[in-house]
């Protein structure tokens, strides 16, 4: 079985395979060398948040520091706005138009059970297929829009 460890001295958590009744067996740290035993340096991995950047882009509520693959270390709300900023990034906000047909879609699903419903499992791929050419004919415009604009044509 796999254990998670957190080094007393360094703070680095590293995965060590022991058995079962291993709880006493030492083990070295592997930056700096600290001798760990899992029955005083076990860590549980549910103590630490699992936070990435497309976790929280919807959530406005958090008020504590974590990391962001794409931007580091977040400490507040407006230190992630300023960060995605500063790399011409924006929260992702739903288009109206793609709103529609998730609303349909979840509508569908209420009513039904696509599992064992075939006409509702279509109807809900229907949705989700009409969504994807809409969104992809607006981005196909926009790029051609801004391709033109940049060329100066328009």
């Amino acid at each position: 079985m796999f254990f998670t460890l957190k080094c007393p001295d360094c703070g680095k958590m590293d995965e060590f395979s022991q058995g079962s009744d291993d709880t006493h067996v030492v083990v070295q740290c592997a930056c700096c060398g600290t001798d760990m035993t899992r029955k005083e340096n076990r860590h549980w991995q549910s103590d630490v948040p699992d936070i990435r950047g497309e976790t929280c882009a919807g959530n406005r509520q958090v008020s504590y520091e974590y990391m962001d693959p794409t931007l580091g270390w977040i400490k507040n709300r407006q230190d992630r706005k300023d960060k995605m900023a500063a790399r011409g990034l924006v929260d992702y906000e739903p288009n109206p138009e793609m709103h529609k047909h998730r609303v349909e879609a979840k509508r569908i699903r209420s009513q039904a059970n696509p599992a064992g419903d075939k006409e509702a499992a279509k109807a809900i791929s229907k949705e989700h297929k009409a969504a994807g050419t809409k969104r992809r004919r607006v981005n196909i415009k926009k790029a051609f829009d801004d391709a033109d604009k940049s060329a100066g044509i328009i």
